[in-house]
């Protein structure tokens, strides 16, 4: 089997794979109900399915030029992504969004300690 046999095949799987990592996206927002376990969602399973779709891309892509494109774009994502997703959350724990449904709130006993010690 030739390079040119396997390239549709293995864009196709990628391809599926998005599709599944944005059903497990749209699940989980309709399955959690606090914000930061929507938001871990959000941030882990849309980050696969735009990368699979790069992926796919990127294995079918026509010139260097737009592989170049897609793997910058998908580095782009990768570092952005995380930053995002962590100053929404730590604006909203700021805010005091869903902090009652927090089972177990290791920030806040990290701020009593810094408050205790002087200095």
């Amino acid at each position: 089997m030739s390079l040119d046999a396997v390239r549709p095949l293995l864009s196709a799987a990628l391809l599926v794979a998005a599709v599944a990592f944005f059903a497990v996206t749209a699940f989980g927002m309709f399955r959690f109900r606090v914000m930061y376990d929507r938001l871990h969602v959000a941030t882990k399973c849309l980050t696969g399915g735009v990368l699979s779709v790069l992926l796919s891309y990127t294995v079918t892509a026509p010139t260097g030029f737009a592989l170049s494109k897609a793997l910058l774009g998908a580095a782009f994502l990768l570092m952005t992504n995380a930053i995002a997703s962590h100053a929404l959350a730590r604006a909203a724990y700021r805010q005091q969004c869903d902090t009652d449904k927090l089972s177990i709130d290791q920030l806040a006993e990290d701020i009593a300690l810094t408050k205790e010690v002087p200095g």
